[in-house]
């Protein structure tokens, strides 16, 4: 009788011991699942963001070949039945040639972006060096702003963007391209950080500007020949999408030139997919 109640005591603590393995078993799968439930609907929203974007760059450019009521100011929306997209739009005119760009502004540019004093005199007069090789070098015009990370003060971030202390610092190609041959910016597009560092402006005055976009008119002998509102024949569509229910956004830059011969009377010069 003592053995008989010994083995279902046994047996009972057996089960009670495999039923509490399979619970954690069950939980561990459960959480298994919704994180790759999770993982896949991200990926999912990913590829549809991107897609999205895709399209919006797409619709903008048609957008653009269509008689415009505002052309001073270009912002596009779309509505999808899988997301939206919003496409904003950047001529050359809006940054500064950074061929053209003295190392005192580029200097005070750079401690504009968030540099110390040191560090933003640094870069600055790295960029002259590499625009100015020594002899019997010939000067070296910049093409793309991605040969600056060459130079030992440029990191990935200023280049790119970042953020600190939980605010953004713009991306380099956000003030500075490669494109222009005058020193005027498009009050209209041009950062505030920019727009603060022309000639008879202030940063009080540039936020005036971007609080009253768009500007259709500019006073000529106020501001000289360093404010704008006229275009460029080349620009950049920077499209973000964003699916349906997605807390996050995919971003592609496309950069163009102008080229009344294409179907879309523009000409692909540059695609990232900043993700």
């Amino acid at each position: 009788m003592k053995n008989t109640l010994k083995q279902r005591g046994s047996a009972l603590l057996a089960v009670l011991w495999m039923t509490v393995i399979l619970t954690f078993v069950g939980i561990s799968l459960a959480s298994t699942v919704r994180s790759e439930v999770a993982s896949t609907q991200m990926l999912a929203q990913g590829a549809q963001g991107y897609f999205l974007a895709r399209a919006g760059i797409e619709a903008a450019l048609l957008q653009m070949t269509l008689p415009e009521t505002d052309a001073y100011y270009r912002e596009y929306n779309f509505q999808f039945d899988t997301g939206s997209v919003r496409v904003e739009y950047r001529p050359a005119s809006a940054v500064y040639n950074v061929n053209l760009a003295s190392v005192p502004m580029l200097q005070a540019l750079f401690e504009k972006l968030g540099l110390s004093t040191y560090d933003a005199g640094t870069l600055a007069r790295q960029i002259e060096a590499y625009r100015k090789p020594p002899a019997p070098a010939p000067p070296r015009s910049i093409d793309s702003l991605e040969e600056l990370l060459v130079l030992p003060a440029m990191t990935p971030g200023l280049l790119y963007g970042e953020f600190q202390a939980g605010q953004r610092r713009p991306a380099l190609d956000e003030v500075l391209g490669v494109f222009g041959s005058g020193d005027a910016v498009n009050v209209n597009y041009a950062r505030p950080e920019l727009l603060a560092l022309m000639p008879g402006m202030t940063d009080s005055a540039a936020a005036d500007f971007v609080a009253l976009r768009p500007v259709r008119k500019l006073d000529p002998a106020a501001f000289q020949r360093h404010l704008t509102i006229d275009d460029a024949s080349a620009f950049t569509l920077i499209a973000h999408g964003r699916a349906k229910d997605a807390d996050f956004e995919r971003t592609i830059r496309a950069g163009y030139v102008r080229d009344d011969e294409r179907p879309l009377r523009a000409r692909l010069t540059a695609w990232h997919d900043t993700n």
